[in-house]
């Protein structure tokens, strides 16, 4: 499987990595932001998500470009799985929306 590049985002420079997570430690949700705290706030006040109330922490991991971001984003949900990403998640790559498609 391959996954079209982001659409026209421009490089905002250092960005995070963040991980989502309950009061387990159960891994809820990967993202990247060049302002993790405002996406996490994001996150536990969007009334869509049903599971906004689950999250107790996360942790960021910087990367120096977006792009760095990127991949590490993409190589990170396709392999730890989180709970609530669908986007790069590949329980969902047969989704029309989701870009990703079997390579000819």
């Amino acid at each position: 499987m391959t996954r079209r590049p982001y659409k026209n985002m421009p490089d905002q420079g250092r960005t995070s990595l963040y991980r989502l997570f309950d009061a387990e430690g159960r891994l809820l949700y990967i993202g990247i932001s060049c302002k993790p705290e405002k996406r996490y706030n994001s996150h536990r006040w969007h009334r869509p998500h049903l599971w906004r109330h689950e999250i107790a922490s996360y942790t960021n991991e910087w990367f120096d470009t977006r792009e760095e971001a990127e991949a590490a984003e993409i190589r990170a949900i396709r392999t730890e799985l989180p709970m609530h990403n669908r986007m790069h998640h590949p329980a969902y790559d047969e989704e029309p929306w989701s870009g990703y498609h079997k390579a000819a």
